[in-house]
């Protein structure tokens, strides 16, 4: 059995900042399923409808994705094979979608 890596602090900085984005998108998806894309925030002054803040949260976690993966922490040919393995197995579990993996 290998002896346990302790991280470093930009390895644990940049673990941190994908699971804040991650938990962000959650947030903003729970907005989204109990008031609707198109709701907002009433009490901020020409705010973004949730579709947008979906956008932004998205856009900030494929930041996240991106900069693990140029400092190594992951390999995105490998993200690419599994994203690639869920789009062949996801029929199985969709009830109202459905992927055209061909």
């Amino acid at each position: 059995m290998e002896k346990e890596e302790e991280l470093t602090k930009p390895e644990l900085e940049r673990l941190a900042i994908l699971m804040e984005e991650c938990a962000e998108v959650q947030h903003v998806i729970g907005k989204i399923i109990r008031h609707g894309y198109h709701s907002f925030n009433p009490t901020i002054e020409n705010p973004p409808i949730n579709r947008e803040l979906l956008e932004k949260e998205i856009g900030d976690l494929s930041f996240a994705i991106n900069f693990c993966a140029e400092n190594k922490d992951i390999n995105l040919l490998n993200v690419r094979k599994y994203t690639l393995d869920k789009e062949k197995s996801i029929n199985d579990w969709l009830h109202y979608n459905k992927v055209d993996n061909n």
